[in-house]
């Protein structure tokens, strides 16, 4: 599993949102293993659980390839996180688009895996990681040379773009699953700060959160994603921005395939 994202809109809108072709890439140098177990009084429930799952641990930098255009104000790229326990990202990195969604929080569902299985989030778990996405994503930084760039200071401590990207994704993993989640075997300066991310004020299901849940559109299984703030649930009208979309957005294409599990 890989470790798994604008505010005015003009007042020409569409209220039916439409897919945008996204080309996503990640950072390789953080791995752990990864557990949900459904049934944990206090967490999730659900029908099947994962168990000590090796991943990568990051963010995903997702860069626009065609179709709708993003919503605007959406940047190109931008960072991302996985919402999704089960199912794997398929068609990383080997040149191959897949479709996202925008959508409100109040519609999003976890996606299935190929068995048509899924854990759903816990309660408010959605709103919570949208709050510490919205507080620490500008520390994670740009993805140059397989690594991401930034970093910033929590406690008085500094931390590289790296660190958060791994850390904010574990963060957001635990407040979507609750009790029922649990990482091993990862560097211990990203579970440092993925605690104080956890210990932050922000870590709190706040009902007024603005963010996008980009519903995975691939009919077998793939990763929903968290991302940017926007007015959820509303896209511009194609033309709006195509000239935009068309002119101003190059793709950077990278080779190999790799699924989610690393083993």
């Amino acid at each position: 599993m890989l470790a798994a994202t604008a505010v005015g809109m003009l007042a020409v809108c569409s209220a039916k949102a439409q897919t945008s072709d996204l080309i996503i890439d990640i950072d390789t140098g953080y791995t752990g293993f990864v557990s949900v177990t459904p049934g944990i009084p206090g967490g999730v429930s659900g029908t099947v659980g994962i168990n000590s799952e090796d991943v990568y641990i990051s963010a995903f930098q997702a860069t626009y390839a065609g179709g709708a255009p993003l919503p605007y104000p959406t940047s190109n790229p931008f960072n991302t996180f996985c919402v999704d326990i089960l199912p794997e990202l398929v068609n990383w990195n080997n040149n191959i688009p897949n479709g996202w969604t925008p959508e409100p929080f109040s519609s999003a569902s976890p996606s299935p895996n190929s068995a048509g299985q899924t854990i759903p989030y816990v309660a408010g778990g959605l709103q919570t990681a949208a709050s510490l996405y919205n507080a620490y994503i500008g520390n994670v930084g740009a993805l140059n040379s397989g690594v991401f760039t930034g970093g910033g200071l929590i406690n008085g401590t500094f931390y590289s773009g790296t660190q958060w990207s791994a850390a904010l994704q574990l963060a957001i993993w635990q407040v979507l699953y609750g009790t029922s989640f649990s990482d091993s075997g990862v560097d211990a300066t990203v579970t440092s700060l993925e605690s104080q991310i956890l210990a932050s004020p922000y870590n709190f299901p706040n009902p007024n959160i603005t963010g996008t849940f980009w519903d995975a559109s691939n009919p077998v299984a793939n990763q929903d994603l968290i991302g940017p703030e926007l007015e959820t649930g509303f896209v511009p009208e194609p033309g709006i921005y195509g000239a935009f979309a068309g002119a101003g957005l190059m793709v950077v294409f990278l080779g190999s395939q790799v699924r989610r599990k690393m083993a």
